[in-house]
């Protein structure tokens, strides 16, 4: 890649890099981590089971506001059911109660008594630091437990608010650590209702750090610089869930077993579940299952009817919030972010990668390439998160798309559009593969050659000079031109490239500039299709009035090739003793009456596909050592009928090289006509006239070559 292709990709991704960390694109950022969070769980699956949750959830759902003695009654009626439930969940071995329902007010004057167990279990609970109620922060009046309630709990100490974190885009999640508190409780800083219950787990206080971070027990929490918490959420339904029916039916039934086995040693959270209650729509937003929870076998009333389906939901309840919170700090799972200049140099290097593959490869290669970096990179972002290291998931793979588009909009209009230029200018001298090899390079062509094993074409028209002498230039040379194009486009068609045009002849070159072990067939092939496709244009008239006829010689072997000439004009050519035999077996068309010969090392370099048969020995001028020439007949398989030619053929052309001409002339006179197809074969009429006058003037000396005097 050029210098300045290179700085312009280098630019592009700087400037990529730099917008989609910007903070007004905030929302992708979310967006991405919320898509890397259902990829981990769609390949990795539920990191920790159920059972191992160190929160579970006691349900206010449906079944509770249809069991007595819930059911008819409004939920501040609860409080001594409620109070019943919890005391005994304690009893089993819960480390701490948090209460994601606020009772705001109370009805202690209109029903006397009917709060006091509740104030009571209260008063219990909070001498051993095991109940946290929940508060609502709000900008004017904040949702509060009453004030016998707080005062019971042993005070604002064991009040914390359940406010969580929203971020532009309305999805949670993040969750607070820490909060102001307000001036009328004294101001500074206090935990939240996630933190509070974590600390009380490990028994010690929040701390803030010299560099921002909050630690517990000294240890620093993962990515909580900002005094927040990133929540890892899991798939689906991770949290054991029990509806608050069914425990209390257990309380009251004595089934403590059932009670140790669910909340011994957990952090339990009472909070509302139902499906207009209280949801929020988080980063588990492609993952939520039903409710959000996990349900264990029931304890005593008969487990609620539902379908999953029925009760999957874009929100989840916001008492699973806290849930995946507390679980995130207890598990030191919290997420972390990386930073914001990391994150830019992985945005920027896959837009510089998508921006290098754009510029060097062909469009859809290219695509392709840019599709499966993305896809490891989405696997790799992917086995980052189920280590809890959030890296940007979606930013680099926009960064690549973008990079890769602006790069083929330039290519096109800049560096293509040169390319293509030089293209087609230097391909009407040049052999197509010369040409694209210099602009890969981009370095211009040098004088030098080499020796390489090549197939030769040497081709010329019949009764040409006829032609062109009954025709005014202006008619001639379009003629000659529409030849030269319809070879010129099959020779390349087949793998070859023309050299260059002598009047009416065209010398060409198989398996160069770049190695063909198959150029023999291929030029073979080629010869066959331009019989063939000069037949068709004569048929249809192409050439006017006029028929051209070619004749064709290819003769493979070593030859000299390369860019041969002057310092100042040279062209890529061919030059050797294979290019001279090739020009004169085109020439001996003329002794055997048929349009393609080829030399035997050619023919030794066919395969099984193509059709031949040997035509003569020739001493052609300029050689000593005759030749054994063969003529191709086609590519398909012959019929039994065209095998009995072949060796009728055979037989007659072996009898001629042993000197029994009159023998010979008999068999050549058999061969000349095909009824089948009524075609002459001009080959072997020409040899029977040839075998009978040999046969009335017998050669003293005979060795079965025919010797040419001319080219």
């Amino acid at each position: 890649m050029r210098l300045r292709d290179l700085l312009v990709a280098a630019g592009t991704a700087a400037v990529l890099a730099v917008v989609l960390t910007s903070p007004p694109l905030e929302r992708l950022r979310g967006q991405s981590l919320d898509l890397s969070l259902w990829m981990r769980h769609q390949i990795f699956g539920q990191l920790y089971p159920p059972h191992q949750s160190p929160t579970v959830v006691i349900a206010i759902d449906e079944q509770t506001y249809l069991t007595p003695p819930f059911a008819g009654q409004p939920k501040a009626l609860w409080m001594p059911e409620i109070a019943e439930t919890l005391s005994g969940v304690l009893k089993a071995g819960a480390q701490v109660i948090g209460l994601d329902v606020v009772f705001p007010s109370s009805v202690q004057s209109r029903l006397p008594n009917l709060e006091t167990p509740y104030l009571r279990f209260l008063k219990e609970g909070s001498r051993d630091d095991r109940i946290v109620l929940g508060k609502v922060q709000h900008a004017k009046a904040p949702l509060l437990p009453t004030r016998a309630q707080i005062m019971l709990v042993g005070g604002q100490r064991n009040v914390r608010s359940l406010n969580v974190i929203t971020d532009p885009d309305a999805i949670i999640r993040a969750v607070p650590l820490l909060l102001k508190r307000p001036t009328d409780e004294g101001g500074g800083m206090e935990p939240s209702f996630s933190m509070e219950l974590a600390a009380r787990v490990h028994g010690v206080r929040p701390e803030v750090l010299p560099d921002g971070r909050v630690a517990l027990g000294g240890r620093p929490i993962r990515g909580s610089e900002g005094q927040r918490a990133l929540v890892n959420f899991q798939g689906e339904n991770d949290i054991p869930t029990y509806s608050l029916a069914d425990i209390h039916a257990c309380v009251t039934s004595g089934n403590t077993e059932y009670l140790r086995q669910a909340f011994s040693g957990k952090v339990v959270l009472l909070g509302a579940v139902l499906d207009v209650e209280d949801r929020k729509i988080t980063s588990k937003r492609y993952m939520t299952g039903a409710e959000g929870g996990y349900r264990p076998p029931p304890c005593h009333l008969p487990a609620p009817e539902r379908t999953e389906a029925d009760f999957r939901r874009e929100s989840l309840p916001g008492v699973y919030i806290h849930a995946a919170a507390v679980n995130s700090l207890l598990r030191d799972a919290v997420l972390t972010r990386a930073p914001q200049i990391p994150a830019a140099l992985i945005i920027g290097l896959m837009a510089l990668l998508a921006a290098s593959i754009t510029m060097r490869a062909d469009p859809v290669v290219a695509t392709l390439q840019i599709v499966v970096m993305s896809l490891l990179w989405a696997a790799a972002a992917t086995t980052a998160l189920a280590a809890d290291t959030v890296l940007p998931l979606l930013e680099p793979m926009i960064a690549a798309a973008l990079a890769s588009g602006t790069m083929l909009a330039f290519r096109f209009s800049v560096t293509d559009r040169q390319k293509i230029k030089l293209r087609r200018l230097f391909s009407m001298y040049l052999a197509p593969a010369v040409v694209e090899e210099m602009l890969t390079q981009e370095k211009l062509p040098e004088l030098g050659g080499e020796t390489r094993e090549i197939t030769v074409w040497f081709s010329d028209l019949a009764d040409f000079t006829s032609i062109s002498e009954s025709l005014p230039p202006a008619e001639l040379v379009p003629l000659i031109n529409t030849y030269f194009s319809a070879i010129t486009e099959l020779i390349e068609q087949h793998g070859g490239f023309v050299d260059k045009f002598i009047g009416d002849a065209v010398v060409a070159v198989f398996g160069a500039p770049k190695d063909d072990p198959d150029h023999a067939e291929k030029a073979v092939r080629a010869a066959l299709a331009a019989v063939a496709l000069l037949d068709s244009m004569n048929e249809q008239g192409a050439f006017g009035r006029f028929r051209f006829n070619t004749r064709i010689g290819l003769n493979s072997g070593e030859a000299l090739i390369g860019n041969i000439g002057s310092r100042r004009r040279f062209n890529y050519t061919v030059m050797g003793d294979t290019v001279n035999l090739a020009s004169r077996l085109e020439g001996v068309n003329k002794v055997f009456g048929t349009r393609l010969l080829i030399s035997g090392t050619t023919a030794s370099q066919l395969g099984q596909s193509v059709v031949v048969r040997e035509v003569g020995r020739v001493r052609v001028k300029g050689r000593t050592a005759p030749i054994r020439i063969f003529e191709p007949l086609g590519t398909e398989r012959p019929s039994e009928h065209e095998i009995e030619r072949l060796d009728a053929f055979d037989e007659a052309l072996q009898l001629f090289y042993a000197g029994k001409f009159t023998e010979a002339a008999e068999c050549f006179a058999a061969c000349i006509t095909d009824d089948s197809a009524r075609q002459i074969d001009e080959a072997a009429r020409l040899y029977a006239e040839r075998s009978r006058a040999l046969a009335e003037h017998p050669p003293a000396e005979w060795e079965g070559v025919t010797s040419l005097t001319q080219k």
